[in-house]
């Protein structure tokens, strides 16, 4: 009897530390490249965008532009015109130019840059597979955490970006309307911490 229950104290166990991103999902044994469609031409991509953070909200516009390969430039301006934060990444490599006191936390700072760059990374190579109906989830591990990108095989569009621990899932970027690969109306959900961010496409 003992040694049952501890079987089966092992096996919830088990469960509930399992990635529920892939339950259920038939992995395929293969790898490949996945390139991001979104933001890859020399455009400055305008977006309306709303701030949640911690029940506190920030409206303003924010401003993606590519400069060149893995170079990207991300402005956020208020309602008001004034500038609230502005970074440049190159490779992996965040630079700082301006961030209005306010939002000048190590945390959000971080917060901000991860999900900028995970949203213009450019591609990476996908270490599995797993498909699920008209959806393929393109996973890339590194270390202790996963990226997927989840593609509708029917409309040939990305459809939503994760990245995850190894046990649950920590961000989430779901595309709601994509026209000729633009991403019209989006937004990123954090699961870990009261933050989200709606952005609705004005022009670029």
């Amino acid at each position: 009897m003992r040694n049952f229950l501890i079987s089966l104290l092992f096996i919830i166990g088990m469960q509930s530390c399992s990635l529920k991103t892939v339950a259920g999902l038939q992995e395929k044994v293969q790898s490949a490249e996945i390139k991001n469609p979104y933001f890859q031409d020399s455009k400055d991509y305008v977006y309306k965008a709303k701030l949640n953070i911690y029940g506190h909200y920030a409206g303003g516009l924010l401003v993606l532009k590519k400069l060149g390969v893995s170079h990207y430039r991300y402005v956020f301006v208020s309602e008001f015109g004034s500038k609230m934060f502005d970074f440049e990444r190159k490779q992996n490599n965040f630079k700082t130019h301006f961030v209005l006191e306010e939002f000048n936390r190590p945390m959000f700072i971080s917060l901000l840059q991860k999900d900028l760059h995970l949203l213009t990374m450019e591609k990476l190579k996908a270490n599995k597979i797993y498909q699920t109906g008209k959806q393929l989830y393109y996973r890339r591990q590194e270390k202790k955490q996963s990226f997927f990108y989840v593609m509708d095989t029917k409309r040939q569009q990305l459809k939503q970006v994760l990245r995850t621990s190894k046990t649950k899932e920590k961000v989430i970027f779901d595309f709601e309307e994509v026209r000729n690969q633009v991403p019209y109306r989006f937004h990123i959900q954090h699961k870990d911490v009261k933050l989200r961010i709606d952005l609705n496409y004005v022009k670029s």
